[in-house]
């Protein structure tokens, strides 16, 4: 019953083209150098006041939920009145962060005013895997240091992890320890390509193989793959219609991974790009015709289809990308 309530409240929600869901990447900077990131540093990142105004153009365009993520968004040293302004507006916040510099003055903060979650990366059950894979050590130390802090003081955590070659051995592993922790690991087998079109993630991805026996040996994990407890089913991506993407640097996106330039908040007001940008208002069009590839796919309505990595591979959201065609099919057959 609350499942089909809550896909009633996004139906009206996209009837009525309103911005649920914003993802705020405050910086690009970070203070790890994790060997799967997709992410590229921006130049002349938002200002404290700038970020204000946008949050308030946001509220009056009806946006409900934030998620303020990175890069590290903790680098920022006005994280804090930043986390604080959008709580006051009544947001509901979801932080992403790797758990590394987390201060008091932050735990402090999250246990006054509760986040919707605090969603911590961790790539490994012991310090040299996960260290070897942000490039920083003691990095696994401080995140488990400061999960535990987090839970302590009531904080909603959730762990987060891409599964790779040089991490699948300790998933078991993971699992267990989150368990430990008493917070939900969320995986994914999704490694999306590299702004640096020098830098390959091919070594990192898994082989069918593994993913297939994986699944097969982990039946009950897969509703906990890729957010798949939140999905509704909708083959659709629905990245700028309900939700976007706003860059460190004030850029509007549709989304983290389908990043098209839809316009920049440092020359127009949210309201105006999301009302009228000709690249939102594009991608708003698509229909399912324009996947023809995917109509006759018996995976269809189980491969959370990602645009996003179709347009990191190929320069064209339409065109369906060859690595999540992968990972679902050895996943669901």
């Amino acid at each position: 019953m609350k499942e089909a309530t809550f896909n009633s409240f996004l139906e009206t929600i996209r009837h009525y083209g309103i911005p649920f869901n914003t993802v705020f990447e405050i910086t690009s900077r970070c203070n790890l150098s994790c060997i799967h990131c997709y992410q590229k540093q921006v130049e002349k990142e938002l200002s404290f006041q700038e970020i204000r105004l946008i949050l308030d153009q946001l509220k009056e365009a009806g946006c409900l939920k934030i998620t303020f993520t990175g890069g590290e968004p903790t680098l920022r040293p006005d994280f804090a009145d930043i986390y604080r302004d959008a709580h006051e507006r009544d947001f509901a916040v979801t932080v992403y962060t790797n758990g590394t510099l987390l201060t008091d003055e932050h735990i402090r903060l999250l246990s006054e005013k509760h986040p919707l979650a605090v969603e911590c990366s961790l790539h490994g059950a012991t310090a040299q895997t996960h260290d070897s894979i942000t490039g920083k050590a003691g990095s696994f130390d401080s995140t488990l240091s400061n999960v535990r802090r987090l839970k302590e003081a009531g904080v909603t955590v959730l762990a987060k992890t891409v599964v790779m070659t040089v991490n699948f051995a300790e998933l078991d592993l993971m699992k267990a320890l989150t368990e430990k922790l008493g917070i939900p690991l969320q995986k994914t087998f999704r490694i999306f390509a590299s702004s640096d079109p020098h830098k390959s993630v091919s070594q990192l991805r898994l082989p069918a193989e593994h993913i297939r026996k994986w699944a097969k040996n982990n039946p009950t994990d897969l509703s906990l793959m890729d957010g798949a407890e939140s999905w509704d089913g909708d083959f659709l991506c629905r990245a700028g219609s309900d939700s976007c993407c706003i860059g460190a640097n004030g850029e509007v996106y549709p989304c983290t991974a389908l990043r098209v330039a839809c316009g920049n908040l440092r020359e127009q007001t949210f309201e105006k790009i999301w009302r009228d940008s000709p690249q939102l208002n594009a991608w708003r069009s698509v229909t399912e015709a324009d996947y023809p590839l995917c109509a006759r796919c018996q995976w269809k309505k189980k491969c959370r289809f990602c645009p996003g990595m179709g347009f990191m591979e190929y320069g064209d959201p339409t065109i369906p990308s060859r690595e999540l065609c992968r990972i679902a099919e050895a996943l669901w057959s």
